[in-house]
């Protein structure tokens, strides 16, 4: 599975993202910062999102095309109030699932070492995940350097390297928590391309962390590195549309928890079958 994850709610996000995807027939998450949306907070240090953010009816045209729309603060923030105000704001406009709300974590700051921490937020809203940025995996210094050679020379196989680390697979450590891999400015539709054909073999899922998707001649172009260039997220469209269902399905990131979670049960069905319910109960507390 691979599932477009799109921060903020900004304007480019319905201009141009939503644009191409309904052109291939995709969708994908929106993680909406209420305020930024409806006016009562503003950003001063978002170079990429000059032309500010989405309005609240194409948060809603999204939402019934078949978009998920997930929290991300009401200001930007990690923080029970700031959380709650931004879920009510969802549920008022109508965009939100009730049942499964979902939160994707402003500036990455989540991790599992620290989600104890904030785990009560997230309980008492009913939160059912947390989207951060790349695993624990990808912050040790080896990888870093690794991150800033891909960065810098543009391969593919140091991107693969690099950002395998951040695909699901089952047994997950921590469902509750998604890694994500951040796409920036200086990666190519070819890089991504290459790193969701290899997760085939695995069956793994890859969420791609989008900020701002900008043509050349938007004002935010070239400006920081938190937006991807719309040719290259074309490209990148226009494969996946093309992609049998049975090899890559392209899915909202409550989709894509789901069906995990599914597959999960499923797995644990197949050895208590297999090896009988006393032996399986130890022997899927060492799986799962």
């Amino acid at each position: 599975m691979v599932t477009l994850s799109f921060d903020d709610g900004r304007e480019d996000t319905y201009r141009v993202a939503f644009k191409i995807m309904k052109e291939y027939g995709l969708v994908g998450t929106i993680n909406v910062t209420t305020g930024w949306v409806d006016g009562s907070w503003s950003v001063t240090n978002w170079p990429s999102a000059v032309d500010g953010a989405m309005t609240i009816e194409q948060v809603k045209e999204c939402f019934n095309y078949g978009f998920e729309i997930a929290s991300h603060g009401d200001t930007h923030i990690t923080e029970v109030n700031d959380l709650r105000a931004c879920l009510i704001k969802l549920r008022g406009w109508g965009v939100i699932d009730p049942d499964y709300p979902g939160f994707a974590s402003p500036y990455s700051e989540l991790t599992a070492q620290n989600l104890a921490k904030t785990a009560p937020i997230f309980m008492e809203n009913n939160i059912k995940y947390v989207r951060t940025g790349h695993s624990h995996k990808c912050k040790r210094w080896p990888m870093r350097i690794l991150f800033i050679l891909q960065w810098l020379t543009g391969s593919s196989l140091l991107f693969q390297t690099f950002f395998k680390h951040n695909s699901i697979l089952l047994p997950m450590n921590q469902p509750f928590m998604l890694p994500a891999s951040e796409i920036k400015r200086s990666h190519s539709a070819n890089q991504v391309i290459r790193l969701l054909q290899r997760s085939i073999s695995s069956k793994s899922w890859n969420i791609l962390m989008l900020h701002s998707i900008l043509e050349s001649k938007d004002k935010g172009y070239g400006q920081d590195v938190w937006y991807w260039d719309a040719d290259e997220f074309r490209q990148l469209c226009q494969w996946l549309s093309k992609q049998d269902k049975q090899d890559i399905a392209v899915v909202t990131t409550k989709v894509g928890l789901k069906n995990l979670l599914e597959n999960w049960e499923e797995s644990r069905d197949v050895v208590n079958r297999s090896v009988g319910s006393r032996y399986a109960s130890k022997r899927c507390g060492a799986l799962f």
